[in-house]
C-alpha cells in the first residue's frame, strides 16, 4: 500500500500531520490522537471530526490553525510546561462548569457566554494573544455535562464515604415533589458526624419511575443502601411529611424502615386538620388564628440550626398552651385569638363548643403524629437533671454525676451548640454523648428537601424541562462538599478535549 502524503487542506478537518516510524500520521488537534496513515482521506478525517467533536465541527479553519500551531509547540517542550499548562487547562474546565451547576444555568452557556465574555476581558486587559489562549479550554455542552457528572460523582462519594464512617450513626428526611414535566422527584437529605463536626448532605436525588407509594419510595432508598453498603442499623432516624404514603401503619414508608431500623426515630413533618371552612365569618376569624399559630411553630422548627431537642421542646410546649386555650374557652374567654376577639359578636355557645372540640381535635391530632415526644433528658442541659430519673445500669447516672461537677464542661456547655459540646465530651462521658448526639441528629422537620425542591425547580425549569438528569447539576448546586477538582484532572490523559 502506497504511503499517503499530508494536504495543508486538512487543517479544515482539524489535523496535522507528525512522523512516526518513517510514516506520516494524521492527528487531531482537538483529542491529539494519532490515526493511521490509511486513515490520511478527508472523508475518514471528516468523520471523525463529526462523530468525536460534533460541537466543532462549524469551526471557521484559523481555529484549527491556532490548535495546531499550538499542538506542534508542545512537542517541541521538553521542559515540563506543557503538561502544566494541560493541567491547567483542564482544571479551567472543571472549574467553569462547577460555577455552570452552582448558579443552575443552561450547559451552553458556558461556551455561548462565559467563555465569550472572558476573551473579551482577556483582550482588552492583556491582549489578544492571551485572549487566544482560551480557545484551548473546553466548554461545549456535552463538556460542561461530562464535567458536572464527574464532580457530582465525586461529591457523592465523599458524603456516602462520611455516613459510613459516622461514629453516632445518621439521621435521613426525604419528601417527594412533581417537577414542571410532571415527572414525581425524591430528595433525601442524610445528616451525620464527619471529623467530629455535624454534616447535612443531599444524599439521593431520583426521579420516582413506578408509583408514589410508600413501597416504592421504599425501595429506591433501599436500592441505594445496597448499592453503596450503607448500614441501616446505623439509622437513628427518618423525617418525613404527613402524607398517607409515608405514614400507612401497614404499607406506608414507615413500616417498611422499621422492618430493617427497628431502633429508628421517626418524624413527620406537615399538620393536618380535618375542619372544612364554611360561610360564618367569626369560624374563618378563629381558623386564621389557628392556623397563624400552627404557622409559627411550623416556621420555628426549619432553618439549619434546628435540631429534634428544640422540636420536642417547642411541641411540647404548644401543646400546653391548647390545653390552657381549652379551658379558657370552656370560660367564654378568647383574648388568645387576635382575629376572633376583632368581631363585633362574640362566639355563641354552639361556636364555642366547636373550638373547644377543635382544639382538643388539634391537640389528638399532634399527639398521633408526634407520640414519641419523650426526649434524651440531658441532651441540652446535662446539669440541672437528677441522676434517680436515668436508667440504672446503662451507665448514664454514673457520667451524669460526674459531668454535673465538671467545671470544664460546665464552662464549654456554654459556649457551643447542644451536639457539638458532646462531641466535645464524646472521649471523657461516652454513653451519655452517644445518647444524646444519636438523638440530636434527627431531622426535626423536611425543611433541606423543601429547600431542595426549589432549587431542582430552577435547575428543571420549563426551558429545560427535557433535561434527562438533573440531579448532577442539582447535587453540584446544593451540596456544601466541594469537588476534588485536582484528583479529577490527574485521572484524565490530559488530552485539550477531555
Amino acid at each position: 500500500m502506497s504511503n499517503r502524503k499530508y494536504n495543508a487542506e486538512y487543517i479544515k478537518y482539524g489535523f496535522i500531520a507528525i512522523e512516526h516510524g518513517g510514516e506520516c500520521l494524521p492527528q487531531c488537534v482537538l483529542c491529539m490522537k494519532t490515526l493511521s496513515n490509511a486513515s490520511m482521506k478527508p472523508s475518514l478525517l471528516k468523520r471523525h471530526l463529526e462523530s468525536n467533536h460534533a460541537e466543532k465541527k462549524n469551526r471557521d479553519q484559523s481555529y484549527f490553525e491556532r490548535l495546531g500551531v499550538n499542538a506542534k509547540r508542545h512537542r517541541l517542550d521538553q521542559t515540563g510546561q506543557f503538561h502544566q499548562k494541560k493541567v491547567g487547562i483542564v482544571k479551567a474546565s472543571y472549574e467553569v462548569s462547577l460555577l455552570v451547576a452552582q448558579n443552575m444555568k443552561a450547559h451552553t452557556i458556558a461556551e455561548s457566554l462565559i467563555l465569550p465574555a472572558a476573551k473579551a476581558l482577556v483582550r482588552n486587559l492583556i491582549g489578544r494573544e492571551a485572549a487566544a489562549k482560551l480557545d484551548s479550554v473546553s466548554l461545549s455542552n456535552d463538556t460542561v455535562k461530562r464535567r458536572i457528572q464527574e464532580m457530582s460523582g465525586d461529591i457523592a462519594e465523599q458524603v456516602i464515604a462520611g455516613v459510613k464512617d459516622s461514629k453516632f450513626g445518621f439521621a435521613i428526611q426525604l419528601d417527594e415533589s412533581t417537577d414542571v414535566a410532571k415527572c414525581s422527584q425524591l430528595l433525601v437529605y442524610v445528616r451525620f458526624i464527619q471529623n467530629n463536626t455535624v454534616k447535612t448532605e443531599l444524599m439521593l436525588s431520583q426521579e420516582l419511575a413506578t408509583t408514589r407509594k410508600g413501597k416504592d419510595v421504599f425501595n429506591v432508598l433501599a436500592d441505594f443502601f445496597k448499592e453503596n453498603e450503607l448500614d441501616w442499623s446505623k439509622l437513628v432516624g427518618c423525617t418525613t411529611d404527613g402524607a398517607p404514603a409515608m405514614l400507612g401503619r401497614k404499607s406506608g414508608f414507615q413500616a417498611y424502615v422499621k422492618d430493617v431500623a427497628a431502633k429508628a426515630t421517626f418524624k413527620n413533618h406537615e399538620f393536618k386538620d380535618d375542619l372544612e371552612n364554611d360561610e360564618f365569618i367569626s369560624r374563618l376569624a378563629y381558623l386564621s388564628d389557628i392556623f397563624q399559630a400552627l404557622n409559627l411553630i411550623n416556621l420555628s422548627f426549619q432553618g439549619t440550626n434546628s435540631n429534634i431537642t428544640i422540636f420536642i421542646s417547642k411541641l411540647q410546649a404548644f401543646i400546653r398552651n391548647l390545653d390552657v386555650w381549652t379551658k379558657n374557652v370552656e370560660s367564654k374567654q378568647f383574648g388568645m385569638f387576635q382575629l376572633l376577639t376583632t368581631l363585633p359578636v362574640e362566639p355563641n355557645d354552639k361556636l364555642s363548643q366547636e373550638i373547644n372540640d377543635h382544639l382538643k381535635l388539634l391537640r389528638a391530632e399532634l399527639m398521633h403524629y408526634f407520640p414519641d415526644l419523650v426526649s434524651c433528658t440531658y441532651a441540652v442541659n446535662p446539669f440541672c437533671i437528677d441522676p434517680a430519673f436515668l436508667l440504672i445500669g446503662t451507665g448514664e447516672q454514673e457520667e451524669i454525676i460526674d459531668i454535673q461537677v465538671d467545671d470544664t464542661a460546665k464552662a464549654k456547655q456554654k459556649e457551643c451548640s447542644p451536639i457539638d459540646f458532646w462531641l466535645n465530651m464524646g472521649s471523657t462521658y461516652p454513653t451519655l454523648a452517644r445518647n444524646a448526639v444519636r438523638q440530636l441528629l434527627v431531622f426535626p422537620s423536611t425543611w433541606e428537601c423543601e429547600q431542595g425542591f426549589s432549587a431542582l425547580m430552577a435547575i428543571k425549569c420549563k426551558s429545560r424541562n427535557r433535561l434527562t438528569e438533573p440531579g448532577h447539576d442539582f447535587r453540584c448546586a446544593v451540596s456544601k462538599v466541594v469537588p476534588r477538582i485536582d484528583l479529577l484532572v490527574h485521572k484524565k490523559q490530559l488530552h485539550l478535549s477531555h
